[in-house]
């Protein structure tokens, strides 16, 4: 039991509460955790009377919340920090802190509870690719600018629309990477999924849209039909160095 616990608070009712709850030793670690971090912010404002069972009755509140989540599967880590983004401003970007604090427990647990946030609200592989793909390293200090879970579901919904008018899903995954990622315009995305196709590029990550980043960005600015481009002799060029150029001669 921690020291500063010890000193301010009645261990007896934490332990009683804890028994109760019937908290396992994860979420009874996690329990003095935030009851320390709590009582150290209450003792530098003020500790009073009525200190003790507000402290208490809060973290309590917070680890019923997570447990909740972790009986659904969900790893400690990816719970905690879901509940505590959810009531913050940040709230938008729960799943992603989430993601964060299980990755750097492990990768794999970044991952799998990842895969179970999306089954258990209804999305697909392609919101999990392209929630992962917009993840930055992980970083105690990280701030999320882009609505990751918002971007990850039109990435998805795309797809799904494409698809469903025939296009095909390597034509699809660009187009919607584009859509999703830089809000291009409609063409500049059709021309993304085009070039993919034409270059035969499947998986989506930073080096591999490089080169339908750029031709898609030329010809977007010269061509207003996307077939005109197929005999122009510039455009031809750049996709022929692409197939034997490395990949950073594209940056």
């Amino acid at each position: 039991m921690e020291t500063v616990i010890k000193k301010h608070l009645e261990v007896a009712k934490i332990e009683r509460i804890a028994r109760e709850n019937k908290y396992d030793k994860q979420a009874y670690n996690l329990l003095l955790e935030e009851i320390e971090k709590k009582l150290n912010k209450e003792l530098f404002k003020g500790f009073t009377d009525n200190s003790e069972d507000r402290i208490i009755r809060e973290v309590v509140e917070y680890i019923n919340e997570v447990e909740v989540l972790r009986k659904k599967g969900f790893g400690i880590e990816w719970a905690a920090e879901y509940v505590y983004r959810s009531h913050r401003p940040e709230k938008v970007h729960a799943a992603a802190f989430a993601c964060h604090a299980a990755g750097h427990a492990n990768d794999y647990f970044e991952v799998k509870n990842l895969k179970l946030y999306a089954r258990l609200t209804g999305r697909d592989e392609n919101f999990v690719e392209h929630f992962r793909n917009l993840l930055d390293e992980p970083d105690s200090n990280v701030i999320f600018e882009v609505p990751i879970e918002e971007s990850a579901d039109i990435y998805s919904n795309t797809i799904k629309e494409l698809v469903a008018e025939g296009k095909s899903k390597l034509y699809a995954k660009h187009y919607a990477f584009f859509s999703a990622t830089y809000v291009f315009p409609p063409y500049r995305c059709h021309i993304a999924g085009m070039e993919a196709e034409r270059a035969d590029i499947d998986e989506i990550d930073d080096e591999l849209t490089i080169y339908t980043d750029v031709l898609s960005r030329y010809i977007y600015d010269h061509f207003d039909v996307y077939e005109d481009s197929l005999t122009d002799d510039k455009v031809n060029r750049m996709r022929k160095e692409y197939n034997e150029m490395p990949l950073d001669s594209f940056r």
